[in-house]
């Protein structure tokens, strides 16, 4: 027979009973819990293992399937680096399946991940890929606004003097550049940041030995660009002279170096058009003042006859000095772009010009003075 219990005896054994029961209630709990994590990081790993055995058997829409399960197993289990990584390789993948309008989400999702994470080198270069997306897609305003994310991420992670963020701040720079005749203050104000953009690209650049990379001489025609729709052309005849230079032996840039040279001759010609009218031309004498002269005869420059011309762009500059009358007593060509008929054709006209002083100065004892004239320039866009 069961020994008689104390009521107090009885009380401690259901207490300890009770202790019992719940230390094992939370042990299954824990071993339930345990299980059902090792269960994930084993489904974890076999749809990571055959992900990436379909990724090298080619198997795009095979791969594309297995990563969404993959992507989907990550997330749920709150795991960053892992989903980060899968939405970086799924959005290449929507790239090889053609499906454009998923590639900047799959980024996106990406620079989540791995915002936070606080991985700020993954997080740019994840912004920095939806925002080229965009663009490929012709959204420009959202590619604005990626691209100014990743330069709030550059900032926040004190990286905004590397190579990275001169590549953001190029493409910054692209994304502000506004059409060529838009005018007025918003405008105007564009095409300063695309300065400021471009300006801190380069000194980048320049900061890692990187002033021959094709880069700098992109930013260099955008600065160029920028300067000539705010009308100061001095300022942009030297990176755009120094862009020639740096694209002239690439022969696919041949379009752009064209339009480069176009722009340039046309510049070229208005500079010494400070007034707005074509038939005056000011010349420095030798003892420092400036005198005016007045073209009174002039005749027609005929655009010359080139053969294999890629453009049609043109520029010819001469060297002239007067006679007594103001005719052309000497001529001689300085300067022919890009063929040296455009330097004949200049010769062949100027050469039966008069010029006449505005003032009293006698035309002999001008100095010789240079004169250009572009043909038939066309700003493209």
């Amino acid at each position: 027979m069961f020994p008689r219990l104390r009521i107090y005896e009885y009380v401690f054994l259901v207490y300890v009973w009770r202790i019992v029961i719940l230390y094992f209630r939370s042990l299954t709990v824990a071993c339930l819990a345990l299980v059902v994590t090792l269960t994930a990081k084993a489904d974890l790993e076999t749809l990571g293992t055959e992900f990436n055995n379909q990724i090298a058997a080619n198997d795009i829409e095979a791969a594309h399937r297995v990563g969404l399960d993959y992507y989907a197993a990550s997330t749920s289990e709150d795991d960053h680096e892992t989903a980060g990584r899968v939405a970086y390789t799924m959005a290449s993948l929507a790239a090889l399946r053609e499906d454009k309008e998923a590639v900047p989400d799959w980024f996106d999702r990406c620079a989540d991940h791995y915002g936070a994470l606080g991985a700020a080198a993954q997080e740019v270069d994840c912004i920095h890929k939806a925002a080229l997306s965009y663009k490929s897609l012709n959204k420009p305003g959202t590619t604005r606004h990626r691209l100014k994310s990743a330069e709030r991420a550059l900032k926040a992670a004190n990286a905004e003097h590397t190579i990275v963020a001169a590549l953001i701040y190029a493409d910054l720079a692209e994304s502000y550049i506004p059409p060529q005749f838009e005018v007025g203050a918003s405008a105007n104000a564009d095409r300063e940041r695309v300065l400021d953009y471009t300006h801190s690209a380069r000194t980048i650049l320049s900061d890692n030995g990187q002033e021959g990379h094709f880069l700098y001489a992109t930013l260099l025609a955008r600065e160029a660009t920028a300067l000539e729709d705010l009308e100061r052309f001095e300022e942009a005849m030297p990176p755009l002279q120094q862009a020639i230079e740096m694209m002239a032996d690439q022969p696919d840039q041949a379009e752009l170096v064209a339009d480069l040279r176009r722009r340039y001759a046309k510049i070229s010609a208005w500079s010494g058009d400070q007034d707005g009218d074509p038939n005056l031309i000011t010349v420095k004498m030798e003892d420092g003042r400036e005198v005016q002269l007045k073209i009174t005869r002039r005749s027609r420059v005929i655009y010359p006859k080139t053969q294999n011309m890629a453009s049609e762009y043109g520029l010819g500059t001469v060297l002239i000095s007067l006679d007594s009358k103001g005719d052309v007593a000497e001529i001689e060509i300085i300067n022919s772009e890009p063929t040296p008929e455009f330097g004949a054709a200049v010769e062949k006209a100027v050469k039966r010009w008069r010029f006449s002083p505005q003032d009293d100065t006698p035309p002999e004892s001008i100095p010789a003075f240079s004169y250009g004239i572009s043909f038939d320039i066309v700003r493209r866009r």
